[in-house]
């Protein structure tokens, strides 16, 4: 199945290419990237395989490090926001999509925290505990469900 060239799991490809688990998945998925299946129905992924990708995700990777940025800086200014909220402050520049990958890598990695509270995913700068911004975390949800409740027209 395998010639001697060393093999990786997808998380830890994941990680070498500097990219999500599930932008990984979707990549197999989708046939962007080569991986075997194993006889226990997981993907392994050749070296050779790795290193093709690391030159095709670069500038993936650019982009991602430009929301990376603009993530951190909206985190120190707001604290703490919620999922739609980073989306929709960044959509005009990015995708929802590249936001939300981004997000993923940020907190796999250890640079910002995430916390599910109340049907929201919150996320906060990591130097914070979920005790330091869950009061923020409330009132904001307080605001979100008013608004969200209000009646138009």
């Amino acid at each position: 199945m395998f010639n001697d060239e060393k093999t990786y799991t997808t998380r830890e490809s994941a990680k070498l290419i500097g990219i999500s688990f599930r932008t990984i998945q979707r990549w197999i998925y989708s046939g962007k990237i080569y991986a075997q299946k194993t006889s226990s129905g997981r993907y392994r992924i050749q070296e050779s395989e790795i290193d093709r990708l690391k030159g095709v995700a670069s500038k993936e990777l650019e982009e991602l490090n430009k929301i990376r940025t603009e993530v951190l800086k909206l985190l120190n200014k707001k604290k703490i926001a919620y999922l739609r909220e980073l989306q929709v402050c960044m959509e005009y520049s990015h995708l929802h999509e590249n936001t939300y990958e981004t997000l993923n890598v940020m907190v796999e990695n250890g640079s910002i925290k995430s916390q599910s509270y109340d049907g929201n995913r919150w996320y906060f700068e990591g130097k914070y505990k979920w005790e330091d911004v869950e009061s923020l975390a409330i009132q904001k949800k307080e605001l979100l469900d008013y608004y969200v409740d209000y009646p138009c027209g």
